[in-house]
């Protein structure tokens, strides 16, 4: 498995596992728990939630699972890279930590590794970066933000936003994840 280095020196899978759509069904939560369980028997390591996955219920399928998973001794938490998400309407400097809450809850986790903003909404970025902080500060979250404070590390970050894919990898990508023809909402993709 490919593996990704972070700007703090962690390095994790390239590959997570994505739950949009999981928790949506209470008839279907048992059997969403049970998969989840058999990704993380396999090796999954990286898990990616939202609050807006079923309301929370993906976040409480996870939670779950893990806790399963945890008890079972299969699992320890620090092997383990949760990945949750913020709604826009939430990313005010009082939604945040409250949002934050209760994902954490719903997960039945101390801490979310990576937490973002799932999109721009209409409170002001530095208002959701500043609430970011104060979790990031209180150990809720792990610096979604990359930081860099050498030269070397703020040159490679700059140079990523100038990365080019000639056009037999964009032509392979396409291949393996067709782009959409047209413009489709989030909810029914």
């Amino acid at each position: 498995m490919h593996h990704v280095t972070f700007p703090d020196g962690h390095s994790r899978p390239s590959l997570g596992l994505g739950t949009w759509k999981i928790g949506e069904s209470a008839r279907a939560r048992e059997a969403e728990i049970a998969a989840v369980r058999v990704a993380l028997e396999l090796g999954y390591r990286v898990i990616d939630s939202a609050e807006m996955y079923g309301e929370g219920g993906a976040e409480e399928v996870v939670g779950q699972a893990v806790a399963e998973a945890i008890r079972a001794g299969t699992l320890r938490r620090e092997e383990l890279f949760v990945v949750s998400k913020v709604y826009p309407h939430n990313a005010s400097r009082r939604g945040v930590p409250a949002a934050c809450a209760r994902s954490l809850k719903r997960l039945g986790l101390e801490h979310v590794d990576l937490y973002l903003l799932h999109w721009p909404g209409s409170h002001p970025l530095a208002e959701t970066v500043r609430a970011f902080e104060g979790l990031c500060a209180q150990g809720r979250i792990g610096m979604a933000i990359p930081k860099a404070v050498r030269e070397a590390h703020l040159r490679e970050n700059l140079a990523a936003a100038e990365l080019e894919l000639d056009a037999d990898t964009v032509r392979a990508i396409d291949e393996r994840f067709p782009p959409p023809r047209r413009r489709t909402p989030l909810a029914t993709i």
